[in-house]
């Protein structure tokens, strides 16, 4: 938020694996190792910075305003020889009218970039715009200084004259810094300044006066701003968000975070004139279009959106309307009354040092070092929480439990042709295949061979649960309380020949199916309206197709775990493996990638 784009990992440092828990250590170090508590999670921490300094490091710095910083003020004052510039002596920004004048833009919604006297000789002036080499900005704004050096003066009026706006805080400097020539600089300084000539501006309390082709304001400086016609930020006056703000080709780009300790819900206003929002997730990658609103008169306009506590996103604003495609920024709201989860919680350890503490049962979930454990007290690392509860039945009929899983981290499966060696298939007969999605497991186990063990339902999936056992397949489901042989529910495809009745003679048409085809088709014509996401949507269907993939893949390198990485499509230290992804394809055929599609 203060225009930092570039992050990077201070301190890879080598550790023998022979070193004790927690290996070598180093001051000022990260320690980004195997050992560092946040290892296992660290692809999903790069993945999020990835997308965010692909964002604030492309573009311009859209920053308005340019803030002086006046160092010989500080360098005047009375006291220690030694002025010490680090972060924590704080006086020499906190403590001076510069720190404050930052700090009041900021709190004020304004963006700013720092200028120093060196910088300001660079900067030229078109269009009435300041121009430097790290951008473009509006206004120059000195902060409340008494000194002043004859050849800053001297520069900010020529800037002036040339078509900038230049604003002094309150009043204008009055002296110069130093010794050396101070006669000759003092009356040079006296000559300048009478050239400015100060005019009220009604009942601001500014003063103003053109100098060529520009001008130079004297006052408060969020007055000053507002008679520049400066915008600035009104989203800041929610507390706890702040942004970072980039200009690109067709539009803006601006960083958003909830630093506060309320949820944002509702209508957010953007200074930036915006026809099209795109919002980005830089956490999950989710993307979706922002729903907008324009008030009357056209500006500012607002888009939707609910941000919690610790939460960012990055807001593509563009200048022309896009075309209504993708799907819509989704803001879900509960289907009903929250219920409580009650019950023993149970505290599993996976990896860590400086030892794995045995799995603790608690009624109250929360920190590990507070549940009265010694081993757990000195733990770090990654631990699970899980209970066991029964689901609320359905509030109003239509609340929905559902367990989104997403990519799994590691996959890997064995198995081999063992009964039917005579085939030419290139595909098992008999295989295990493990999903691990962290804190769950998924076990796949398939056969081509021998009799069904359940003749009703030969070809089905079977879920053991242990509150009892689902039997389902594509013509009927039915599901048995634990230990009970008489099903406690039960079910069967839908039949439309009614209302379908071309469902009895349609060629090809797998008829215990065809009811739930036409709600797919439903949901899907609907979602184009909407410009939603369909229920069983393509990318859940690549990701289960993908993950499949990935354990046939397994099997052919000996049951090897592969871990990968659905952002940049590899396999994460596999080079085998990245080599089974794509087949030599004969020509003119060649396999598609984002390079070539």
């Amino acid at each position: 938020l203060s225009g930092v784009n570039h992050v990077f990992y201070h301190g890879t440092c080598y550790s023998p694996d022979e070193a004790p828990w927690p290996g070598w250590l180093f001051y000022a170090s990260y320690e980004m190792n195997p050992r560092n508590p946040v290892w296992r999670d660290v692809p999903a921490l790069n993945a999020s910075i990835a997308r965010c300094q692909s964002v604030l490091q492309s573009g311009a710095p859209d920053a308005d305003v340019l803030l002086y910083w006046p160092i010989h003020e500080f360098w005047q004052r009375t006291g220690s020889l030694e002025q010490k510039f680090t972060v924590h002596a704080r006086d020499w920004l906190e403590e001076q009218p510069f720190g404050r004048a930052a700090e009041r833009l900021w709190q004020s919604g304004f963006d700013f970039d720092y200028v120093s006297d060196r910088q300001l000789g660079t900067a030229r002036v078109a269009n009435g715009r300041l121009r430097l080499p790290g951008g473009d900005y509006r206004v120059v704004v000195v902060p409340r200084c008494r000194l002043l050096p004859l050849d800053t003066l001297r520069g900010l009026l020529a800037l002036a004259t040339s078509g900038a706006t230049i604003v002094f805080e309150e009043a204008l400097p009055t002296d110069v810094p130093g010794w050396g020539r101070l006669d000759q600089r003092r009356q040079e300084f006296k000559t300048l300044l009478a050239r400015i000539t100060l005019a009220s501006l009604g009942d601001s309390g500014l003063q103003a006066t053109d100098l060529g082709r520009g001008r130079v304001l004297v006052g408060r400086i969020l007055d000053a701003l507002a008679a520049t016609g400066i915008d600035r930020e009104p989203l800041v006056d929610h507390a706890g968000l702040w942004f970072a703000r980039r200009r690109s080709a067709d539009g803006w780009r601006y960083f958003l975070a909830n630093r506060g300790e309320t949820t944002f819900d509702g209508w957010l206003p953007l200074a930036r004139p915006s026809a099209s929002v795109v919002v980005m997730d830089p956490m999950t990658g989710r993307t979706g279009r922002g729903r907008l609103r324009t008030p009357v008169g056209g500006s500012p306009v607002s888009v939707s959106l609910r941000l919690h506590p610790g939460e960012s996103v990055i807001l593509r604003a563009f200048e022309r309307a896009l075309p209504q495609e993708g799907p819509a920024w989704q803001v879900l709201d509960p289907a009903g009354a929250a219920s409580d989860i009650t019950g023993e919680w149970t505290v599993r350890f996976l990896e860590g040092g400086p030892e794995l503490p045995a799995a603790i049962t608690t009624g109250h979930p929360g920190s590990w070092t507070d549940l009265g454990d010694d081993d757990a007290q000195r733990f770090a690392g990654t631990a699970v929480y899980s209970v066991r509860f029964d689901a609320p039945r359905a509030t109003a009929g239509h609340d929905r439990w559902m367990l989104d899983l997403g990519w799994p981290q590691s996959v890997s499966s064995t198995g081999g042709i063992y009964v039917e060696k005579d085939s030419n298939a290139n595909t098992t007969d008999t295989q295990t295949a493990v999903f691990d999605f962290g804190n769950l497991q998924v076990v796949w186990k398939h056969r081509t061979y021998g009799d069904s063990p359940d003749p009703d339902y030969p070809w089905s999936a079977t879920l053991y649960g242990d509150k009892g056992t689902l039997k389902a397949s594509v013509f009927k489901y039915e599901y048995f309380e634990r230990g009970k042989k008489e099903p406690a529910l039960t079910g069967e495809a839908l039949y439309e020949y009614d209302q379908y009745p071309e469902d009895r003679t349609e060629k090809d048409l797998e008829r215990h199916v065809a009811s739930a085809m036409r709600r797919h088709w439903q949901n899907y014509l609907h979602c184009v309206d909407t410009r939603t996401r369909p229920v069983a949507d393509i990318e859940q269907a690549f990701i289960s197709s993908a993950s499949c993939i990935l354990a046939n893949m397994s099997v052919e390198l000996g049951g090897r775990t592969l871990r990968y990485n659905p952002e940049t499509g590899r396999v994460s230290g596999g080079r085998q493996a990245n080599e089974l992804l794509a087949r030599p394809y004969r020509a003119p055929w060649t396999h598609p990638t984002p390079e070539t599609v």
